[in-house]
């Protein structure tokens, strides 16, 4: 049973067909990239797969159970983590406060607890600090702990997003353009930083990326989509050769 699977799905905003019968499948601890053109539906797809919209047609289906149309934070409480195309960090808050808030999604303790700041709340919030902290150490952030979000660089705010995602104890991490807006030595950590954590956490990763030397580099599989449908899927030394891909992705040859 794959781990992960959207079955003929296809979104409508109005008269507009933004993404068509598209179909994704992932078996647990696969690395699988979606490419394509701007404005193909790659970030919709990962929309329609997290709850934020719910498909016009077809089902989504996480760990052998159908999830189409609930709500979000029930699907990340299933263990879905993502991270956005455009960065959604709380500006105002410090780095680990904003890993912190991904535990509250599994605290330890009830709304009691909370109030009367029970032994087992003090446990739990110690060891949510902890786990928090370790998350920043992996990611190279634990010395900006104490330091307000928006004050970090942006690429560190992109490291911090991933860390939030993975406080949520994710089996599926979804990672929109992770590397969008760095340089080539950041791109190359990034990469470097994927790979890590897919074995450090096993876990299954989906990846809209734009960067074609990351993309081939660390994927099992790639996706790619042209107007909202799927026009190929293989493994990424087919992909660098279909010429489906070559015209709606990479650009005619040159003669």
């Amino acid at each position: 049973m794959a781990l992960v699977e959207m079955k003929s799905c296809s979104i409508r905003f109005g008269g507009l067909l933004a993404v068509a019968n598209c179909c994704v499948k992932l078996d647990a601890g696969e690395l699988v990239s979606v490419i394509g053109p701007n404005g193909a539906g790659k970030t919709t797809s990962f929309n329609m797969m997290t709850g934020v919209y719910k498909p016009t047609e077809g089902r989504v289906f996480f760990d052998g159970r159908d999830i189409t149309g609930l709500p979000t934070y029930q699907i990340a409480r299933l263990g879905i983590g993502r991270t956005f195309q455009n960065i959604r960090l709380f500006k105002e808050m410090t780095v680990l406060d904003n890993v912190r808030t991904s535990f509250c999604a599994h605290p330890g303790y009830g709304v009691p607890g909370s109030v009367l700041r029970t032994a087992r709340f003090s446990t739990s919030e110690a060891t949510i600090e902890a786990e928090s902290m370790r998350l920043l150490e992996l990611l190279k952030l634990d010395r900006f702990a104490h330091e307000v979000s928006k004050n970090l660089s942006y690429g560190d705010q992109r490291r911090l997003e991933i860390a939030r995602a993975l406080a949520l104890k994710p089996k599926l991490l979804l990672l929109d353009e992770p590397t969008s807006g760095m340089n080539p030595t950041e791109t190359h950590e990034v990469t470097q930083l994927v790979a890590f954590l897919r074995k450090e956490f096993d876990l299954t990763i989906l990846l809209i990326e734009h960067d074609m030397s990351l993309v081939m580099a660390i994927s099992d599989r790639v996706v790619v989509l042209d107007g909202g449908v799927t026009i190929a899927e293989g493994r990424p030394e087919d992909i660098q050769r279909n010429p489906k891909v070559i015209e709606a992705y990479l650009g005619e040859p040159v003669e």
